[in-house]
């Protein structure tokens, strides 16, 4: 891994053949293609929430927690003085932006709740050009660099708490807005040492089944003990959209696997891996326990539970894998030894079943310079942020 931070979580996106992979109840948000890079983008005008990540296999506990995301703000404000809630990190840190001198500009602020931490950024134009931001949670201040400049500081003793990420579009109270939101690559970290603190340059790329590692499950039958589950039965994203007409099945009162190996990691390094998988039980009021898991040829195993699905309904569950399964760091070849799927358990009473199961591989740099307030860019200037994204 390229910086000493522990990954918590992250999303891309680095697909564009089905946003619901991410969140099954997603509204109004797509997946867009600005400058050769992937975005997640608000299509509408009206309050709404996209949860990106859920769980974590880490312990959410370190002194230090940063999340790290790159937003552009597009088209006009609908009035001065407006503000619109962009992004939410854990349970508290929340980042918005509020119109300023005209419906042109805007500044970025944070908030916990209804209180601010802190004063106003600089001001910034509106256009497509990325805002690097990163924030930091360490148990006395907050803070929020933007384009590496500390433009944003204030007392608060809440710390980082969960690792989920919630992109939000959620404007003022009664009204809606005329701006359109592009974020990419938002992920988190954390460490006991500020000295570990990540870097702001975050490559990826999403990676899909390419073969069985472990194939217990049956496929759409559903037929105890034929083990005809495989890899194919994954919907094959990158590549194509959805289809919950095919999935594999974890046939209840079985204990069961379905491991999967992946695609080879192009990338140079690797700090964490999220997994998302789309899952249902078969039968109203049926409960299926099961478990997101990643697995290597020594059966060395890291999981997490999914919880008790009890409906029929297609849910996507989501877990970030902070070390590889023998619990050291990831690398590349580690991640390439790696195969990732699904545990059902043997006091099920219904049938788990699941159409899709997707990676995405993250890398970090380790922290440049932070430059001081004398130092920041005139207002309105855009920065195009070096993130980058792997084929």
């Amino acid at each position: 891994m390229s910086a000493n931070a522990e990954f918590l979580n992250g999303a891309g996106p680095f697909q564009d053949d089905d946003i619901s992979v991410y969140d099954e109840a997603v509204t109004d948000f797509d997946i867009q293609t600005v400058a050769g890079n992937k975005y997640f983008h608000r299509t509408g005008h009206t309050n709404q929430a996209f949860k990106v990540t859920g769980a974590t296999m880490a312990t959410v506990n370190k002194t230090y927690g940063w999340p790290v995301i790159i937003i552009q703000i597009q088209n006009v404000f609908t009035a001065t003085g407006d503000r619109v809630l962009v992004a939410q990190f854990g349970v508290f840190m929340q980042i918005h932006v509020i119109c300023t001198t005209d419906t042109s500009h805007y500044k970025f602020r944070l908030y916990t709740g209804v209180t601010q931490i802190g004063s106003d950024s600089s001001e910034f134009a509106v256009g497509a050009s990325d805002r690097v931001l990163r924030g930091q949670m360490d148990g006395t201040n907050w803070k929020l660099d933007i384009d590496g400049t500390e433009e944003i500081s204030g007392a608060r003793t809440t710390g980082l708490s969960s690792a989920t990420i919630i992109l939000k579009y959620q404007g003022k109270v009664g009204g809606t807005q005329t701006n359109d939101i592009y974020w990419r690559t938002p992920t988190l970290w954390q460490s006991n040492s500020s000295a570990d603190r990540p870097g702001t340059t975050v490559t990826g790329e999403g990676r899909k089944p390419n073969g069985d590692m472990v194939s217990e499950y049956d496929d759409e039958s559903c037929a105890a003990g034929a083990d005809a589950g495989t890899y194919t039965k994954w919907n094959q994203i990158p590549g194509a959209a959805i289809d919950d007409t095919t999935f594999n099945c974890g046939v209840s009162v079985n204990a069961e696997r379905e491991i999967s190996d992946f695609e080879n990691t192009t990338l140079g390094d690797v700090s964490g891996v999220t997994v998302w998988a789309r899952g249902k039980t078969n039968d109203d009021p049926k409960i299926t326990v099961s478990h997101l898991q990643e697995r290597d040829a020594s059966d060395n195993i890291q999981e997490n539970s999914n919880g008790t699905m009890t409906d029929t309904t297609w849910l996507a569950k989501r877990i970030g894998f902070p070390t590889a399964p023998d619990a050291t760091e990831w690398s590349a070849s580690k991640f390439n030894a790696t195969g990732f799927g699904l545990r059902s358990v043997d006091t099920n009473d219904g049938h788990d079943q699941w159409s899709t199961l997707y990676a995405e591989v993250f890398d970090i740099d380790d922290d440049p310079t932070v430059r001081t307030w004398p130092q920041r860019r005139p207002i309105g200037v855009g920065h195009n942020a070096p993130v980058r994204q792997a084929a």
